[in-house]
């Protein structure tokens, strides 16, 4: 095949790769572009054709990428192929990642794909793995004393201290946007605390959640309470060192809310 001939390889059986993002598509659009004249002028400014002709086949395909939606697995060049990240593969695989390796992975990730991080299917992936594994330590720790309610809370653990309910979030580490992201729940845990009376919240997270945020979340959700004439809950944030650790678990939320 001719350098100046590309040829799309088939996606393996898995299926499609996710749709990119409008922003994604708009970069891919235009940094093809740029290629394509950049390469097109360096024909006429060089007797080398090669790299002229490989710039402007690869901005083509960036052209193709962006118009499309849909990101290219692999591509073949000439005699060189270029493998583009499949998004799709990598949520799937970190969905499968264990827990305590999940925050390494991501950086990773983001070193290999920065846009990646913030890919709904990614998120979506890590959220999974590390809400699993938070639970599955819960039932370790306390059995039968470990429900799951639907449409409400992660999970309802009965402690000495009576009956909590447990929200569990996993914080990138590149997220700076963790007051707006617990922010946009609050109305959302009135909405539950109105259903069950819920006296008593734990957020577990893999950060620790500033205790000014801590403070805005706090006042926000009691005010939400206020308005729908419910009592004050009491909200614990508990930062994870491991999520598989069922002592670490258990010994952080008997801290919390210790024995009457």
């Amino acid at each position: 095949m001719s350098q100046d001939e590309a040829a799309l390889e088939e996606e393996p059986a898995g299926g499609p790769s996710a749709p990119l993002t409008r922003l994604e598509r708009a970069l891919a659009g235009g940094m093809g572009l740029l290629m394509i004249g950049g390469g097109t002028a360096a024909v006429f400014t060089r007797k080398v054709e090669a790299g002229p002709t490989a710039l402007i086949t690869l901005g083509a395909l960036l052209v193709v990428i962006a118009i499309s939606g849909v990101s290219i697995k692999r591509a073949r060049i000439g005699d060189n192929e270029i493998t583009l990240h499949n998004r799709q593969a990598a949520a799937l695989q970190l969905s499968r990642t264990p827990a305590d390796e999940l925050d390494a992975a991501l950086s990773v990730l983001a070193a290999y794909d920065p846009a990646a991080v913030s890919d709904r299917s990614i998120r979506m992936a890590i959220s999974g793995a590390y809400t699993s594994a938070v639970l599955s330590s819960l039932e370790r720790k306390y059995g039968s004393n470990v429900s799951r309610p639907r449409f409400s809370f992660d999970a309802e653990v009965t402690l000495d201290a009576g009956m909590v309910a447990i929200e569990i979030q996993h914080f990138q580490s590149t997220d700076r946007h963790v007051r707006e992201r617990l922010g946009s729940k609050v109305k959302n845990f009135a909405i539950r605390i109105s259903k069950r009376e819920y006296q008593r919240i734990a957020i577990l997270s893999n950060v620790d959640v500033p205790r000014s945020v801590q403070e805005q979340i706090e006042i926000s959700l009691a005010v939400e309470l206020e308005a729908r004439n419910l009592p004050h809950a009491h909200l614990s944030f508990i930062a994870l060192a491991n999520p598989s650790d069922e002592e670490e678990i258990g010994q952080k939320l008997s801290t919390a809310f210790p024995s009457r």
